[in-house]
């Protein structure tokens, strides 16, 4: 079982810092700890890609605002999708 993420993009918003990327489930796995690069964590929106239909849902498995910039993704196993999130930097 294997989760695996990247980071594709980071900037600076104003006062906020945004980051966004993939994530991929696959062998049956079901979502893990996903590190943002961010230091807080404001908001997050996930999106299914691929052949994944509405029964696939997402979650953040955390009570957001967040004092840093790792949470927890909750998926159907093998689901993949795009990421994006916003808080307050660094960057990396």
């Amino acid at each position: 079982m294997a989760f695996s993420f990247a980071v594709l993009s980071t900037t600076v918003f104003g006062d906020r810092a945004i980051a966004m990327g993939t994530f991929t489930n696959d062998s049956g796995s079901s979502g893990g700890e996903l590190d943002t690069g961010l230091k807080t964590l404001d908001h997050v929106s996930l999106t299914l890609g691929g052949s994944a239909g509405a029964p696939n849902q997402l979650a953040v498995n955390e009570t957001l605002p967040l004092n840093t910039g790792i949470f927890t993704l909750a998926s159907a196993a093998d689901a993949v999708g795009v990421w994006f999130a916003i808080g307050r930097g660094p960057l990396g």
